[in-house]
């Protein structure tokens, strides 16, 4: 059937209701169902003008509104859902105006669901329980496309049902509500949407859509007109209030337990909306002006009040101070230092997360925060004191950092600590005490982590690793600190304990029983007594040296092919060995010498390593002609080259072996001894494009040592150009490092590698240029990179990833006349899109990078299940557990059941660090010979089980040691729910583990990979680096000024224009802010006369979110000397700390957080469109003509809008409806007798069927509030007069049209 079969078969339908009284009910029901189903595909196939066509034919929406009194819930669920795809635009929501659709759909919102049917196949409650969600789905629609003008008897009904429905429907009529609040604001507060929404922010039953709650508040908060619905000290300090509660009510009876579960419950909602609201600029800025919800929530802490209260408390003020208790990082901006003024020695620090926190630090110093803290910080109860202590360290430290003239806070305490009145010894005391407090917490607790979250397995992998250093150096202070340790240690040691070791060792004497050596000794000899060359060459004597390294040949089989353990001694000892070794030429040649003795294999140290790779080798590319060759070395097997193989190289000591050829590396002799014998030769043959043996060169790359330019540089510049995907992703990722290691010469090496795979394709490029980004910070290594590469393929890109670094190019010179001479017609154009588009987008990408630095919104940032946590002898360096984590040998186990098979898989396990933040992923492929056997058919079940691993060792999601499995699951069930199709993948992510899966053609699944995002630690780094701006980069030269000047006037008229949008006026200010960090552009813009034109917006802008732009705009142009000084001039000073770099704020921190409320806009909060309203509500009750015992009927009905009077006035009227009953059967049966009827007993009778009575009661519930119980008995009552008939009277009533409000707010 077309599309013009349906538009007709509706039609006929439609004709057929209107012709033929159906009294069918459930043919009634089936012609509506039909209905449907042609509107929904005339909709799906998008025939717009045919719904238009179909709601403007005549009758159509006339026979709906028949129906919408159907005694049949279910014929009226199926009416109203027509109605609601009509709704296409304001044309049809006018008509529904004027046929009386909004009284239909009120009555339909206010029936009783909760009502028991006698007939249960009936099912009446679920049927009107749908026709309810019917309902509240076309008021979305209808909001969604004209929110003005929204009829408040609709709003009514709404609110009520939010307020008194059951959980079933609460979610529903919340979120409907939710949407009216945004479209139809000032209607919705009249109704009293506004105080619903505050309450359910707080609703457990709704906890889910709590954050959704309050950021439309926020937004309603923003909006100057949408400001004034939220009541000023009474809506917002509801949340407030639950804290400020001493003695909350509790029930000391059976209900006491739920009743405090309830109140935890509103507790932790309550906290997280007032969290949300203080980390906006408009909930800052509202609760800065009316301080004293904030204020109570502080001072209730000096009250002895519930645990739970202060701990919900404690946890707001972490959630906000530890914003600012994070490790502030310099971007290097060297180049710019003929442009620039403002340096603190060679970095610059622009921090967004200051501008905002310096207005937070103070309204909690003027809520009084830092006198609590010290008072709690004294008290004897640990519970109190010790978080107040902590919070008192984070608040002195902001303070400080942020405001100046902040000493006035403190001055008092380290008065009283240093005073000597012998009558005050008790104050001094206690001052001091809280002083070397916040100092003890200043030096020593910012990064201390409790023990119980260490992971004792990732303590031992530090230990590990930190005791055999390979690769990368690990954080400068471990070096320091184990030279120190070890240089005591030699010092104490004495000549009768080294000979006591060597004999306890068992080595000399018991060199092929190893089972008995000691190796808790021999340790202890390698550590502490043979650095000493006499002790050295005595145990080269003594056979000690040579014995124990025998121990570590793989043709032994002893070392190689035992289980990896991070607290395995042997390997602690086999790397202290090598190391000696290598030091001192007769350990060297006795790495080059084989065996002696029947029972010892006749092969060097070397000559084995050389043999078990040449077998690796030959085995994995048996035709491989390059492989170096001899005469005494013929091929053939070695007994450890299936260590090799990847699924057992991750879980022996084999791994720890190879990476022993690092030791090689950091030494002019160790590098020959690898060339000469061809090593690195057959290490080459290692690299293939299938990446056969990647597990093994990705562990050797982080264990080899770069330091000089040599063999090891080749070899990676080898694995980069001609390696794996896999490979050369794991080089780039190690370049990354390799930068952040300071690597001396790294401009003359790594530019030129990263140069090269920017142009090997675009996922290796755009892995490259997420490390470009990275290294090109420093000056030389940007000049480096400015001379090499081709901006075409840079550009190119750029593009494909959506990323700005061209535009950081702009502001270096070189790179502006690079991209100005070859490229100029791009860089005209990337101006014109700016102008036009990018500065709009601009906005949203900073406010993402706000939202992460906030921690604003936690779906944003997904919540990972597995975290790395800081290492305990490296939490000062979060990046430093890098080096750590590439070396850990991480393993998958992926169990798969399917088709009633079972079978488990060992992963081949990678790691992709994506650099810009604190995370890394783990990506786990089966081996290409296994793949085939992981299909899923089309509609089969599966489960799959992920373990994840270290050796052998299970780790939990904590990366602690676990004994029994810790299993991700997946299944048909999260297929159906949380799988994401793109590129022919199917991925499904659970908590941060994604697996994914290749779509086949028959639409079989075949699993391809496994990827799990892991977290390192904290986000201890809360510099948040500002995206690039076009107009800003082009500000630092000046032909880019030269440029820029010729679009000033633009953005200047957007600022001051009134019809600007708010999206518009805040593009320009950032682009002013932008333009005003260089000296030309500060000065252009003082010359514009702009700079009091933003003081004036960060002052008195009656959008609180321009505001806070303003506020980052005017911190922008405080960097530059000029821009101070402009500043200063109007009343805003500038700080300056080596933390956070320039901050300006205003010398009266009042005016930026007051709010200008007319009284006018006051009254409005409580009753909206009084003046428009009141007097026609008057003159349309006076035109209704009603006799006194109407109006005592209208009247008792107004007595049911209040609680107390409720009651009695239902009473009232049932009476009066049992009289108007009783008077119809006297009536009927006068008739029935042909009795005359006299006209004053007839009307005397008529409560619940005259018109002017219907229409007055109406008005009452349009314009007051009735519980949705009350609503329901009015409509009951007047059942009958819900016809077409009566209310098309009402609305085409002619006092409508005399007072002009045909389409008015009355209605």
């Amino acid at each position: 059937m077309d599309q013009k079969d349906n538009y007709r078969r509706i039609l006929k339908l439609i004709q057929i209701l209107k012709e033929n009284n159906i009294d069918n009910a459930e043919r009634r029901i089936a012609m509506f169902n039909e209905i449907i189903k042609c509107l929904k595909q005339l909709i799906d196939s998008q025939e717009k003008q045919q719904i238009q066509n179909l709601a403007t034919s005549e009758g159509v929406i006339d026979i709906a509104r028949n129906y919408l009194n159907d005694p049949k819930p279910q014929v009226r669920s199926n009416v109203i859902k027509f109605l609601r795809y009509l709704i296409d635009d304001r044309n049809i929501i006018t008509t529904f105006k004027q046929k009386g659709v909004q009284y239909f759909i009120a009555r339909s919102l206010q029936r009783d669901y909760r009502v028991k049917s006698s007939d249960p196949k009936q099912q009446v409650q679920q049927a009107i329980l749908q026709e309810i969600l019917q309902a509240l789905k076309l008021i979305h629609r209808w909001l969604e496309i004209q929110g003005a003008k929204f009829p408040k008897i609709l709003g009514n009904a709404l609110v009520a049902l939010a307020e008194n429905c059951d959980e079933q429907l609460k979610r529903y009529a919340i979120m409907t509500l939710r949407v009216f609040a945004l479209n139809a604001t000032d209607i919705c507060g009249w109704c009293g949407g506004i105080r619903i929404l505050i309450e359910s922010a707080t609703n457990p039953s709704l906890s889910d859509i709590s954050d959704q709650i309050v950021w439309s508040l926020l937004y309603l908060l923003n909006e100057p007109g949408a400001r004034q619905t939220i009541r000023l000290y009474l809506d917002l300090s509801k949340w407030f209030s639950i804290f400020t509660e001493i003695d909350p009510p509790v029930d000391t009876g059976r209900n006491e337990q739920r009743l405090n579960n309830q109140f935890e419950a509103n507790l932790q909602l309550a906290k997280k909306a007032i969290i949300s609201v203080l980390k906006s600029w408009q909930g800052l800025i509202y609760l800065g002006d009316e301080r004293q919800a904030l204020k109570s929530l502080i001072q209730v802490l000096r009250q002895p009040i519930k645990p739970a209260i202060r701990n919900s408390i404690y946890d707001i003020l972490k959630s906000l101070l530890s914003l600012g208790n994070k490790e502030n990082v310099g971007v290097s901006v060297a180049n710019r230092s003929n442009q620039q003024d403002t340096f603190i020695g060679e970095y610059k620090i622009n921090n967004l997360l200051n501008n905002y926190l310096v207005m937070l630090v103070q309204v909690l110093l003027d809520c009084d925060l830092f006198k609590i803290l010290v008072e709690l910080s004294g008290l004897q109860d640990v519970q109190v004191s010790k978080p107040a202590q902590v919070f008192l360290k984070d608040l002195s430290s902001l303070m400080f950092n942020l405001i100046p003239d902040c000493n006035k806070y403190t001055d008092f305490l380290i008065s009283a600590a240093n005073q000597n009145d012998p009558y005050l010894v008790d104050l001094k005391s206690w001052s001091s005490e809280i002083v070397n407090t916040m100092g003890n917490y200043a030096f020593d607790t910012t990064n201390r982590k409790p023990k119980h979250q260490i992971s004792k397995f990732l303590y031992q992998c530090e230990s590990l690793y930190l005791t055999t250093q390979l690769g990368l150096p690990t954080h400068k202070l471990n070096n320091e600190t184990v030279g120190i340790i070890r240089g005591q240690i030699e010092q104490d040691a004495d000549e009768n304990k080294f000979q006591n070791l060597i004999k306890q060792s068992n080595v000399p004497t018991q060199r092929e029983d190893y089972n008995r050596w000691n190796w808790t000794h021999i340790l202890e000899l390698l550590e502490t007594f043979l650095n000493d060359q006499t002790r050295f060459h005595e145990a080269i004597r003594n056979r000690f040296l040579k014995s124990l390294l025998y121990y570590y040949l793989p043709s032994n089989m002893q070392f190689v092919k035992m289980e990896w353990k991070p607290d395995f001694i042997q390997a602690k000892c086999g790397y202290l060995l090598l190391k000696l070794l290598l030091k001192d030429r007769r350990g060297r040649e006795i790495m080059m010498q084989p065996g002696e003795g029947y029972f010892i294999i006749n092969k060097s140290y070397v000559s084995d390593l050389f043999c078990l790779l040449k077998a690796d080798v030959a085995l994995i590319n048996p035709k491989n002609e390059n492989e170096p060759q001899r005469d005494s070395q013929p091929r053939q097997g070695h007994p450890a080259q299936n260590l090799l193989n990847p699924e057992v190289y991750q879980i022996r000591m084999i791994r720890e072996y190879i990476s022993w050829i690092g030791l090689f590396s950091c030494t002019k002799h160790g590098q020959q001894m690898l060339e000469q014998t061809g090593i690195f030769q057959l290490l080459d043959s290692y690299i293939q494009k299938n990446g056969s043996r990647d597990h093994i060169l990705i562990h050797l790359i982080h264990s080899l040592n770069y330091g000089k330019q040599n063999y090891t540089r080749e070899f990676f510049q080898n694995c980069l150009r001609k390696g794996s995907v896999t490979l050369t992703k794991s080089c780039l990722d190690f370049i990354r490092l390799l930068y952040r290691s300071e690597l001396h010469d790294f401009s003359s090496w790594a530019i030129d590698l990263l140069i090269h795979a920017l142009n090997i394709d675009d996922d290796i490029g755009l892995k490259t240029l997420s490390v470009v980004e990275e290294v090109t910070q420093d000056p030389e290594n940007m000049n480096k990179f400015l001379e090499k590469i081709n901006l075409g393929r840079l550009k190119s890109l750029c593009k494909l990833a959506q990323n700005t670094f061209m535009i950081t190019i702009l502001s270096h010179k070189k790179g502006f006349d690079k991209i100005f001479k070859e490229m100029p017609d791009y860089l005209l154009e990337e101006i014109e899109n700016w102008k036009n588009v990018e500065c709009a987008k601009y906005i949203e990408k900073v406010e993402k990078v706000m939202c992460l630095a906030l921690e604003f919104v936690q779906c944003e940032e997904q919540q990972l299940l597995f975290k790395f946590p800081l290492l305990l002898n490296n939490s000062e360096n979060p990046y430093a557990a890098l080096s750590l984590i590439y070396k850990m040998p991480w393993n998958m186990y992926l169990t798969f059941e399917c088709n009633n098979t079972e079978s488990i898989t060992c992963l081949i396990v990678s790691i992709d660090y994506p650099g810009n933040s604190n995370q890394f992923t783990l990506i786990g492929k089966p081996q290409s010979h296994v793949q085939d056997s992981l299909i899923i058919p089309q509609n089969v079940s599966f489960l799959l089980k992920l373990q994840v691993a270290v050796g052998k060792i299970m780790i939990d999601h904590h990366c602690k040691e676990v004994t029994d499995p810790y299993l991700i699951r997946c299944d048909v069930n999260d297929k159906k729910t949380k799988s994401v199709i793109q590129d022919g993948i199917l991925s499904i992510d659970k908590n941060g583990v994604q697996f994914c899966f290749e779509i086949l053609q028959n639409n079989s699944l075949r699993f391809q990979c496994v990827k799990v995002n892991v977290r390192m630690g904290e986000n201890k780094n809360n510099t948040i680096k500002m995206p690039a701006h076009m107009f800003g980069e082009l500000s630092f030269t000046d032909q880019g000024f030269s440029l820029l000047k010729n679009y000033i006037d633009h953005f200047q008229f957007l600022l001051k224009n009134p019809e600007s949008t708010q999206l518009q006026k805040r593009s320009a200010l950032w682009t002013i802010g932008h333009i005003g960090q260089s000296k030309n552009g500060v000065k252009l813009i003082r010359d514009l006369q702009l700079i009091p034109e933003l003081v004036k917006m960060a002052e008195q802008d009656p959008v609180l979110s321009l505001r806070g732009t303003c506020l980052y705009a005017l911190n922008l142009i405080c960097t530059t000397n000029i821009g101070r000084k402009e500043l200063e001039q109007h009343q805003w000073i500038s700080h300056l700390n080596c933390n956070s770099g320039w901050l300006c704020i205003p010398k009266n921190i009042y005016q930026f957080f007051y709010i200008r409320i007319s009284l006018k806009q006051s009254h409005n909060s409580y009753w909206p469109f009084q003046d428009e309203v009141w007097d026609k509500y008057q003159s349309v009750l006076k035109s209704l003509k009603l006799n006194e015992d109407q109006k005592k009927v209208v009247d008792t009905i107004a007595l049911m809008s209040n609680f107390l009077t409720q009651k009695d006035a239902e009473k009232d009227i049932n009476n009066l409806k049992n009289q108007e009953i009783n008077n119809q059967k006297n009536q009927d049966n006068m008739i029935k007798n042909q009795e005359v009827i006299s006209p004053q007993k007839r009307s005397s009778t008529d409560y619940f069927t005259d018109q002017d009575v219907f229409h007055h009661v109406l008005l009452l519930i349009t314009f007051y509030q009735f519980t949705a119980q009350a609503k329901n008995k009015i409509f009951t009552y007047f059942d009958k007069m819900f016809n077409p008939q009566s209310i098309q009277a009402i609305v085409n009533h002619p006092i409508y049209q005399q007072l002009g409000l045909q389409d008015g707010i009355i209605l």
